[in-house]
């Protein structure tokens, strides 16, 4: 998948299933981005200040990086077990040929990292 992807999809998958235009496609890759680049400083590939980076970047150009209130209050927050469980480690981390797929990710670690970005203000 491509990069901020993964966590996009899963929580537009949950969107859809109630209104379409709840969040758009966009929105949640910022989102992703958000939470893919807290999970990369998890696993080491990066320190705080690519995650501080890409949220100064996703603020520049109006981005929402959290999962908007509106969709918590909607969906009483069990679609966060479903996005925990959609949200595979099929990761991709740039490497000396480009992206590279990032194997062997822990899920409670991934699990862990979602939760701290859901309380993330």
């Amino acid at each position: 998948m491509n990069y901020g992807h993964t966590l996009a999809h899963a929580l537009e998958k949950v969107a859809l299933a109630r209104d379409g235009d709840e969040l758009r496609h966009g929105e949640a890759v910022a989102i992703g981005l958000a939470f893919a680049v807290r999970l990369a400083e998890a696993l080491g590939r990066v320190d705080n200040s690519e995650v501080v980076r890409h949220d100064e970047v996703l603020d520049f150009f109006g981005l929402n990086r959290r999962v908007p209130r509106t969709f918590e209050r909607h969906h009483s927050w069990k679609p966060w077990r479903t996005i925990k469980r959609r949200t595979r480690p099929d990761l991709r981390a740039r490497g000396r040929r480009g992206f590279e797929t990032v194997s062997g990710v822990d899920p409670q670690l991934v699990g862990d990292v979602l939760e701290r970005f859901r309380g993330e203000q």
